[in-house]
């Protein structure tokens, strides 16, 4: 049997979409979540997050001596020039939080096993995927 990295990933794909769509089937108490979003490729909604995570669209007005000075195209110089950071920033994010879905979705059924058989299976996956990283 030859083992790779894409043979694991292929694998692991498989196992937990077949799993996941079955336990979320089958079972109503389904603790799994996926958390990762690729909503960050759209970009208004890019720009959306980071405007809010700058202040918000209104919050850059100034009172000046009784004059009201719009600054909003400071905003925007800010969310243009964050936006590359926040595309690398939230791709990686996205990809550990769908590794940790996957490794959730694949150690599901060995953690109903007795302990020790479960320890031992664990374990097992745990140290073919180091062997197989290095």
């Amino acid at each position: 049997m030859r083992l790779n990295v894409k043979n694991l990933f292929i694998f692991a794909t498989i196992y937990s979409g077949i799993y996941g769509f079955l336990i979320g089937q089958f079972s109503s108490n389904n603790t799994i979540k996926n958390y990762s979003s690729f909503n960050f490729l759209n970009l208004s909604y890019a720009e959306f997050q980071l405007e809010g995570l700058f202040g918000g669209i209104n919050s850059y007005y100034f009172d000046i001596f009784g004059y009201i000075l719009n600054m909003t195209f400071l905003l925007y110089i800010f969310v243009y020039a964050s936006l590359p950071f926040y595309f690398i920033i939230e791709f990686f994010n996205n990809i550990i939080l769908l590794i940790s879905y996957e490794i959730q979705v694949i150690q599901y059924p060995i953690q109903i096993l007795p302990y020790g058989l479960g320890n031992l299976i664990s374990g097992i996956f745990y140290i073919m995927i180091i062997i197989l990283i290095i």
